[in-house]
């Protein structure tokens, strides 16, 4: 359990600003304590009265009670609101908490959905993959593997993606700048960057940029004098990726 929620939050991102929602005041409520209003709050979320819901949820984290519980039907509710950023959000507050997660399954799916939602395939994928991996007799981990049956399925059915066209290749100073094109725009989600740093003819190191979402990518993270290779690929939004380009080779001189 401990593994998969380092893991969880290494990889969510988290929303820096978000609504409090409407302040009501509930003090005189006819529920007296934290645990009925738990249980009032799970009545209103399994009727779909979110708003009720919400404001419930809230409150106890207001209180600093049930607060993993409650971030947690937060997030159902911004996903079933199709409000996948802030989904992800209370998701995460609710994995930073030391409560008992028996909901981490429900979590980890719609966790994962939310980043398909937001064409975010790579993360999407370690989700599936960690939910097969820590809960393989869940209902929701058979849920994903028929998922992934099916994606697969489809991918044999659909041709790759057209692969993109490297439009520029730089350096400057301290970086270099590569930028690209694409003939798919509609259908493209994200791109995959291989870079090889090369020492010499027997020693080459390669890594995979995932996930970039622009046209155009910076890096300094380099040393000068070495040899640097890139190559990119699309990612459409089934999660099949096209052919890699020729490969561009860029060196920093040394001064």
């Amino acid at each position: 359990m401990l593994k998969v929620k380092i893991l969880f939050i290494s990889i969510l991102f988290v929303i820096s600003s978000y609504a409090n929602g409407t302040k009501t005041d509930i003090k005189n409520n006819e529920y007296s304590t934290n645990e009925e209003f738990l249980l009032v709050g799970k009545r209103y979320f399994n009727k779909k009265k979110f708003f009720d819901a919400k404001i419930i949820f809230k409150h106890l984290i207001s209180t600093n009670s049930h607060q993993a519980e409650s971030n947690f039907y937060l997030g159902e509710i911004e996903y079933f609101n199709n409000q996948y950023k802030d989904a992800l959000f209370y998701f995460h507050k609710s994995l930073e908490r030391d409560d008992d997660n028996h909901f981490l399954q429900k979590l980890l799916l719609h966790s994962a959905l939310s980043y398909e939602k937001l064409g975010d395939i790579y993360n999407r994928d370690i989700l599936f993959e960690k939910l097969i991996d820590f809960y393989p007799l869940s209902h929701e981990a058979k849920e994903v593997k028929q998922s992934f049956l099916i994606m697969q399925e489809n991918s044999t059915n659909q041709t790759k993606p057209i692969m993109p066209v490297i439009t520029l290749a730089m350096t400057t100073d301290d970086k270099f700048i590569i930028k690209w094109s694409s003939e798919d725009n509609n259908n493209i989600v994200a791109y995959n960057i291989y870079k090889t740093s090369k020492k010499n003819w027997f020693f080459s190191n390669e890594i995979k940029l995932s996930n970039i979402r622009s046209l155009i990518f910076e890096d300094k993270d380099i040393k000068r004098g070495i040899a640097y290779e890139y190559r990119i690929q699309s990612i459409d939004i089934n999660g099949i990726v096209s052919e890699m380009t020729s490969p561009v080779i860029l060196i920093l001189p040394i001064k």
